[in-house]
């Protein structure tokens, strides 16, 4: 019998910030990617609700942004966690979602200032929080935490999120200057002028991953750059075609998504539905979509 995987990223993300969820439960879920042949842990670590892990060069970002001292990943946590996985032929790559999805840094008093949207605006009931983009100690504090989640995780990949930046987060005096002063045309531009000096912070041995999706089809990537499509499966190919040196990891959430269909946590309905099954997800077939040469991306 000669059996293998299709496709070398077989994955599931857990969130960790929306609900802190144990180590234990961690674990748990190892074991069950190790049954079915799962071998990429995507760990969401951190939102806007919260910010659980410990990192050394600024260990008052969980004290502060965690939910509470019981609900943080330590640093013994985190070795633990890895090499759970390690010894289950799991990678793990981590997310910390920037410049959106960041409220919780606000928490932590030293970093508030980089900050906007933390409090004053809300986007579905929470407060959103987004890097202010203009300021040097923006790029200063990507560098360390990525840098530690670096140190932290043994494998190739670090995971810049890069998804639902709102420009009216950005429409401040401060940062409507600044985008004169640099020439600088809109909030896409500024959103592209982010991405670049950050990618400048992040250590170039490791494999930078994005969030994407028609709503960010104006970003510049580079061609060693690797895409997380979370858009509909009809616009798949599209993207393929405009990022038509990248590769990709296919997360189409009308297939893929698991939260679809089952409300937010306010009781509200959710943003995409129905429900997904099994039979969804297994119905799924890229080879009746996507080209030969996009197959190999």
């Amino acid at each position: 019998i000669i059996d293998e995987p299709r496709f070398t990223h077989r994955g599931i993300m857990i969130d960790t910030s929306r609900h802190f969820i144990p180590k234990e439960k961690l674990f748990q879920v190892m074991d069950a990617m190790l049954s079915v042949k799962l071998n990429v842990f995507h760990w969401h670590i951190s939102d806007s609700d919260s910010f659980p892990i410990y990192i050394p060069s600024h260990p008052n970002l969980s004290k502060y942004g965690a939910f509470s001292e019981e609900e943080t990943y330590t640093q013994s946590d985190v070795v633990e966690i890895v090499n759970y996985a390690i010894l289950r032929g799991i990678k793990i790559i981590p997310e910390v979602d920037i410049p959106s999805h960041t409220g919780a840094l606000a928490f932590d008093p030293e970093f508030s200032d980089l900050l906007t949207c933390a409090s004053s605006i809300w986007y579905k009931g929470i407060p959103f929080g987004q890097l202010d983009p203009t300021k040097d100690g923006t790029y200063n504090l990507v560098a360390d935490i990525f840098n530690d989640l670096k140190n932290y995780f043994p494998w190739d990949s670090l995971h810049l999120g890069s998804d639902e930046v709102f420009g009216r987060c950005w429409n401040t005096v401060p940062i409507n200057l600044f985008m004169k002063l640099h020439n600088i045309a809109d909030y896409n531009a500024l959103f592209n002028y982010f991405v670049q000096r950050a990618r400048g912070r992040i250590d170039p041995s490791r494999n930078r991953v994005y969030w994407t999706n028609p709503d960010t089809n104006f970003l510049t990537f580079q061609d060693d750059e690797i895409l997380q499509w979370w858009g509909a499966t009809a616009d798949l190919s599209n993207s393929m075609n405009y990022y038509s040196k990248n590769k990709y990891i296919l997360s189409n959430y009308d297939h893929f998504y698991l939260d679809c269909g089952t409300g937010n946590y306010f009781g509200n309905k959710l943003w995409c539905g129905p429900f997904h099954t099994w039979l969804d997800m297994y119905g799924f077939e890229p080879t009746k979509i996507l080209n030969n040469e996009q197959l190999t991306r």
